[in-house]
């Protein structure tokens, strides 16, 4: 019996073996997702959207080496979380960027998920530099005027400039980034354009509100 139970050991030990022999060989044989590839998945999820895990937004507090401290927003007060960024996708509306390229005070959303389907989960800094947002009154050629919300109320009409590399995109601004056609740019749509100076390289157009169906009370007519 005892033979018996030894020789089932060295049996299970030499398949032990070949399956860390073949795991490993299989970890070598793969290709390491380039940082381009990386910034490119920070804009669309690996699969599904619906089957990822949603980005939470929250305010950048501090920036220490590799390490950010982010206050979400919809935590209370007093809640923080710091993340060490190294190895992170770390992108500024949705472009390539480094820690060096934040800035304290801005917006951030944040998501562990995997790179590609069924790749090493990662985690996704995504930051949003300063814009400019309004209601589009008309297009003259390439200049965009429109009249500016935020961050000023601006009694005057402003003018974007934009040239043949500006992208039309869905608003909200999120990681998540859907290209729109330049037919979505209609009169008194809202608009936010990025950056907020110089040429415009984003500009997001948001959804129409739809018309309400409550009755008109004597306040409103």
């Amino acid at each position: 019996m005892s033979k018996f139970i030894s020789l089932m050991m060295a049996l299970g030990m030499l398949c032990g073996t070949a399956i860390f022999l073949g795991a490993t060989s299989g970890a070598a044989g793969q290709t390491q997702p380039s940082a381009t590839t990386e910034a490119t998945a920070a804009t669309s999820p690996a699969s599904d959207e619906t089957d990822q895990p949603q980005p939470m937004s929250g305010s950048l507090l501090q920036i220490d080496g590799k390490n950010l401290q982010i206050k979400p927003y919809n935590f209370g007060d007093i809640y923080a979380m710091t993340f060490d960024t190294d190895g992170a996708v770390i992108t500024i509306d949705s472009e390539p960027a480094t820690i060096a390229d934040f800035k304290v005070g801005m917006t951030v959303d944040f998501v562990h998920r995997p790179v590609s389907p069924g790749g090493p989960v990662k985690l996704f800094v995504n930051g949003y530099g300063p814009s400019l947002y309004g209601t589009l009154v008309k297009l003259d050629g390439k200049k965009v005027i429109f009249k500016q919300i935020v961050p000023s109320t601006n009694p005057d009409l402003v003018t974007a400039i934009t040239d043949d590399n500006t992208r039309i995109m869905a608003g909200p601004r999120t990681m998540y980034e859907v290209a729109r056609p330049l037919s979505d740019l209609q009169p008194g749509r809202e608009i936010e354009i990025v950056p907020d100076t110089g040429t415009a390289k984003k500009i997001f157009v948001y959804p129409v509100e739809p018309a309400s169906t409550e009755p008109a009370t004597e306040a409103s007519k």
